[in-house]
């Protein structure tokens, strides 16, 4: 998979798409962010603008985010500071606060083909390990470590690397569910890892990250004041 330096894209004049095989372009979408829920929810209103509209054009501007590139069906931008970031598939503006949420404009990539997770049932049911049908990851990378939460820690994510670990395919296919602050790993289908939990209520639930998110950082449980351990899940492209 190709990506982009972060010399490339601050030497990029236009906006540059190519080397997209699922990617046909992007949709802003803008509306309130729930801060008690942490939820997007429904737009109020959508633009789409497609790759080959994309392509060669003026950048696009989200707040102070500068949108530069798709490419192999990753976002790339720019900040105020020239500090360029490429996500999966979103990147968000917060702008005015209002009440309990956030106005806000959201870049999505848009795609051909959809994810397709299994159905929860399945997935709460599992008992080991389900492996099958994945064309693009190879492999599972959790890294551990802690992050900060406001007050006088407001720094992100910083892994233990002596800690990570490193599961292929096969290795996953032997083993049970993989435990990871509080929350069980229990499939990896079509290129799809499945998570499942349990609230404090005895509530069950499941969420996904596909290969197009690529990672995840599940929170944890509080280590000081201001300070919550964190563990990181990568998965690993061909």
């Amino acid at each position: 998979m190709r990506y982009l330096s972060w010399d490339e894209v601050l030497g990029l004049e236009k906006f540059l798409a190519e080397d997209n095989d699922e990617a046909i372009g992007i949709e802003i979408h803008t509306g309130l962010y729930d801060l008690t829920t942490a939820d997007y929810g429904q737009p109020d209103a959508v633009k789409r603008i497609s790759l080959d509209e994309l392509a060669g054009g003026d950048f696009v501007k989200l707040g102070n985010k500068t949108l530069c590139a798709v490419v192999c069906n990753r976002l790339y931008y720019k900040d105020g500071r020239d500090f360029v970031y490429n996500t999966g598939t979103s990147v968000a503006y917060h702008g005015k606060r209002r009440g309990n949420c956030d106005e806000y404009e959201r870049a999505v990539i848009s795609f051909n083909c959809p994810i397709v997770p299994l159905p929860k049932e399945e997935v709460l049911a599992l008992e080991k390990f389900l492996v099958k049908d994945n064309k693009r990851v190879i492999g599972v990378r959790i890294m551990p470590g802690y992050m900060g939460i406001g007050g006088s820690n407001t720094s992100g994510f910083s892994a233990d690397s002596e800690k990570e670990r490193y599961y292929t395919l096969e290795q996953l296919s032997a083993c049970g569910c993989i435990w990871v602050e509080g929350v069980a790993i229990c499939a990896l289908v079509n290129d799809v890892l499945h998570f499942r939990y349990t609230t404090s209520k005895g509530e069950k639930g499941m969420y996904t990250l596909d290969y197009r998110e690529r990672d995840y950082i599940i929170r944890g449980d509080g280590i000081a004041y201001d300070t919550i351990s964190a563990t990181e899940v990568i998965l690993i492209l061909k």
